[in-house]
């Protein structure tokens, strides 16, 4: 695709997407640890209707909205043939989260998304992005959390997850 090669592999006891043949993730053996990630936004919300997940990739956090009586789960991920492949290959993992009729499909960079709509949302959630992907260092500007804050609701929750095991002790301060 447009934005390299884009390859489901099977191997290590799971299937987990691969681009460029070097940068994997949404590994299925990890699929409980996703959807707890996914699950902790939405408890700290009193009454979650409408989600927005960023960087939604196999659908591993979204899984979690499925699960909650939520109005609308907007999935937002840059890579084209991810919501397609993520809805085929990981739909046992992600609980369907591609095919359930709340769920708004959207292929889009994230920031854009922000900065583009008008709508509000009480739950945002981003996957975690790591340094040395393009475009990832603007995911962790002021900008964009200003961008995200302006899209919440009055109760809105925004959450983000970091690559911890990517940052410099000075990369997180910075992000913190």
């Amino acid at each position: 695709g447009a934005d390299g090669l884009v390859a489901v592999v099977e191997g290590g006891g799971g299937r987990f997407v691969a681009i460029d043949e070097h940068y994997h993730f949404g590994d299925t053996s990890s699929s409980a640890l996703y959807q707890r990630m996914g699950r902790l936004p939405l408890l700290l919300h009193p009454d979650p209707k409408r989600v927005l997940v960023i960087g939604s990739a196999t659908g591993g956090l979204a899984a979690a909205a499925v699960e909650v009586p939520v109005e609308e789960i907007v999935l937002v991920e840059i890579i084209s043939e991810l919501h397609e492949l993520a809805a085929t290959y990981f739909a046992d993992q992600n609980r369907h989260v591609h095919r359930d009729p709340r769920t708004r499909l959207v292929t889009e960079d994230g920031r854009n998304h922000l900065r583009a709509t008008r709508e509000r949302y009480d739950v945002i959630v981003e996957d975690l992005f790591v340094p040395h992907m393009p475009t990832a260092a603007a995911m962790y500007t002021q900008e964009h959390y200003r961008d995200a804050l302006g899209h919440l609701t009055g109760q809105g929750v925004f959450c983000q997850w970091l690559p911890i095991y990517e940052l410099t002790p000075d990369d997180l301060r910075s992000v913190v």
